[in-house]
């Protein structure tokens, strides 16, 4: 089954140990595929990335189910415990979230890893190819060819959109992007913020004011440390670009809702 990738927040949930067996969840997350890796299962690509990788499945408390896989991976050089987020809905799934040392990583250096898990399934599937085969006098090279990624899975080029004509695989480009996302989305905030001041009784007001300091506060702190984990690298303003963009769509929609 093919999925897309859908990005949203990590969701903290109570999960069902599953040590010494696969939930029905989880072996339906290990044999299916995922639209940027249609040839190999999401099971060999961890596999193929990930050291010594741990499944479990569980519910939120609204009822969805989701699948974590956490094991060992080296980012910008350096070993980390990673963990991938799957929510899962009847007979399909979908990606949810990429951490890294618990902390959320950005979405497009998680559609990167995710890229890189399926490269690393190519390789390992390849291997395994070559071992089995049997020795003759001239024996055929093993060749897999790695899958394209299509425009709508991950195409390095927006062909839409604010970022339209960014090399999204490129760090720049992408804080590029991420700056623009940002901007808009908080120009927004600012109208709704005005909007929704305007009608609200004097009460209220200091109400909210107080709250929306509180957010700006928060957000800042959040974020900064989101970039932590890549303090040094070319990918901390993107990490926390990103973060800003997330939390601000976020307060965004909280807003519009606010009654």
């Amino acid at each position: 089954m093919n999925n897309a990738l859908k990005f949203c927040l990590l969701v903290t949930l109570p999960l069902l140990l599953t040590a010494c067996f696969d939930s029905t969840e989880v072996k339906q997350v290990k044999g299916g595929v995922m639209q940027l890796c249609p040839n190999h299962t999401v099971d060999q690509m961890v596999k193929g990335f990930m050291g010594a990788p741990s499944w479990k499945s569980g519910k939120s408390n609204d009822g969805k189910v989701f699948v974590n896989v956490e094991g060992d991976i080296t980012f910008q050089e350096k070993p980390v415990r990673a963990m991938v987020q799957f929510a899962v809905e009847g007979e399909s799934f979908s990606f949810n979230a990429f951490e890294m040392n618990g902390v959320p990583s950005a979405n497009l250096i998680a559609i990167g890893l995710l890229n890189k898990m399926c490269a690393s399934a190519e390789g390992s599937v390849a291997e395994k190819t070559a071992e089995k085969t049997p020795e003759v006098a001239a024996p055929l090279p093993v060749a897999v060819e790695p899958t394209p990624v299509t425009t709508e899975q991950a195409n390095a080029t927006e062909q839409t959109g604010i970022c339209k004509g960014l090399n999204l695989e490129n760090t720049a480009e992408q804080g590029e992007c991420l700056d623009r996302k940002f901007a808009q989305s908080d120009q927004q905030l600012n109208e709704t913020y005005k909007q929704l001041m305007a009608g609200l009784d004097d009460v209220r007001k200091v109400a909210l004011k107080k709250e929306q300091i509180a957010w700006i506060k928060d957000k800042e702190t959040k974020c900064a440390q989101a970039g932590k984990e890549v303090e040094g690298g070319t990918l901390e303003p993107v990490v926390i670009a990103d973060c800003k963009v997330q939390t601000t769509e976020q307060r965004l929609a909280y807003l519009k809702a606010f009654k």
